[in-house]
């Protein structure tokens, strides 16, 4: 783990796999699943802080919403983090997980981080529009001082077509 510019540690790891040489995004190989996506192409792995909920996303101001100040100061430091991590945005199809460590054992909808960290990235150049996403898997797991998200991001270079049918 490396310090970036505000001083908090995150882990980036980025590279080209190729097909049939290294594991999948999830551990698994193209050919021990038939018909799934081959995910080789580029990835990386980035941690970040907790993201805020999507219940505080908008402010109102003079009657109207506007992004809250902690999603705007959430943005600003992931683009930061891709910034200084040197992140190009990618094209084509991609595949997201996100595993989610909470800040503590309150209740939590995984799905209210999803919406400002998928926003975030977007904002902060790692790929160019969130509908190019095709795959994304979210995982809360246990919970952890401060709290913290850790992303994974990888084109798809092959789709199977009959894959896409059973979806």
């Amino acid at each position: 783990m490396r310090p970036g510019r505000d001083g908090v540690p995150y882990r980036l790891t980025s590279g080209v796999e190729f097909a049939g040489s290294t594991p999948c995004l999830w551990g698994q190989t193209p050919r021990a699943r038939p018909g799934f996506y081959s995910m080789h192409g580029i990835m990386f792995t980035l941690e970040l802080p907790y993201p805020p909920s999507v219940n505080h996303h908008f402010s109102i101001y003079r009657g109207r919403p506007i992004l809250s100040k902690e999603v705007k100061a959430y943005r600003h430091l992931v683009r930061q983090r891709l910034w200084s991590a040197g992140v190009k945005p990618m094209s084509g199809p991609l595949a997201v997980q996100v595993d989610a460590f909470p800040p503590d054992r309150r209740r939590r909808d995984i799905d209210n981080i999803l919406k400002i960290l998928l926003d975030a990235l977007q904002h902060g150049n790692a790929f160019y529009d969130d509908s190019q996403i095709v795959d994304l898997r979210a995982r809360k797991l246990e919970h952890t001082a401060g709290g913290k998200v850790l992303v994974k991001i990888q084109e798809i270079v092959e789709q199977d077509a009959k894959s896409l049918d059973r979806v």
